[in-house]
């Protein structure tokens, strides 16, 4: 094992390994998914449609965000990133319902 650390800087020794399956945010979106689908049965269903949402979105945003910086540059290609970012953080808060009432006790879904 020391020989094949021999060629690496000492940061590069220390970072965690991370591939398609370590996302740190994977935890918290299984979470949510199961918490907003407890009960009705499709855990499973949600859980596809949000990875293949993300997968969708990770895959266009580098096609669309290239194209843009090949044909207008850099600044252009970060701030359509930043507004798809902006976009989605305003989706989010405007729709994503809260699971829990603020006195701690679960709150009544309007899927149930």
């Amino acid at each position: 094992m020391r020989e094949s650390l021999a060629g690496m800087s000492e940061s590069a020794k220390t970072l965690p390994r991370r591939n398609a399956f370590s996302v740190p945010d994977r935890p918290r979106q299984v979470l949510v998914i199961a918490d907003l689908t407890q009960g009705s049965g499709r855990f499973n269903l949600a859980l596809g449609a949000i990875t293949t949402a993300v997968g969708i979105g990770a895959s266009l945003s580098q096609a669309i965000a290239g194209g843009l910086v090949h044909h207008f540059g850099y600044h252009v290609g970060f701030l359509f990133l930043a507004a798809v970012a902006l976009a989605a953080l305003v989706i989010l808060y405007l729709w994503m319902p809260e699971t829990r009432d603020l006195r701690g006790a679960p709150a009544a879904r309007a899927s149930r």
